[in-house]
Order: structure tokens, then C-alpha cells, then sequence
């Protein structure tokens, strides 16, 4: 392996050195993704502040056929009402009670 000092310009670490291991005969191999036919995606804490977005992501993600929201506070009810008008072919659950299962 060899080291290379390169001065970063434009950043932060202006005028520090930085060290940067090259690595001989290093070829990057192209990574091939599976085909997955379908993919059920639970969200737990779908009505709080990060689950709303994250439930938006994954409606929008290509892989998700089926998204479950599951939240104790009847807000997901809105959040899955929210969700369903997005043009997407992934079908939205929610769940609001503890004894209900996906």
C-alpha cells in the first residue's frame, strides 16, 4: 500500500495534511442487485415525527409492494389517509390498536 499526502483545499481542513491510502490493483466490481418481486414494510411509530416521513419515503419506493403503519395513537388513521393519495401501486394498512395484528 502506498500513502499519498494531499493538502485538502476548500474545506475546513485547509493547509492540514491529509493521508490517503491507495491501494494497488484495486478494481472496483460492479455490484448487481437481486430481482425482488414484492416486499411488506412495517412502520412502527408511523404517526411521530419521524414515521410520517419515513412512511413517505417508503410509499414512494419502488421495491414496497405492501406498507403497514402501526401506531398506538389514532393519528395514523390521518397518516395512512395522507398516504393514499400518493400515485403509487403500494397499499397502505394501518393499525391503531395494540390487539389488532398485521
Amino acid at each position: 500500500m502506498q500513502v499519498a499526502n494531499n493538502t485538502a483545499r476548500g474545506s475546513s481542513f485547509a493547509g492540514k495534511r491529509v493521508h490517503a491510502v491507495q491501494r494497488p490493483n484495486c478494481s472496483r466490481a460492479r455490484r448487481v442487485m437481486p430481482v425482488v418481486e414484492a416486499k411488506r414494510v412495517a412502520v412502527l411509530g408511523a404517526a411521530g415525527g419521524i414515521g410520517q416521513p419515513l412512511s413517505l419515503l417508503l410509499k414512494m419506493n419502488k421495491c414496497v409492494t405492501e406498507l403497514a403503519l402501526f401506531d398506538v395513537a389514532p393519528l395514523v388513521k390521518g397518516v395512512c389517509a395522507d398516504l393514499s393519495h400518493c400515485n403509487t401501486p403500494v397499499q397502505v394498512n394501518n393499525i391503531c390498536n395494540r390487539h389488532q395484528s398485521l
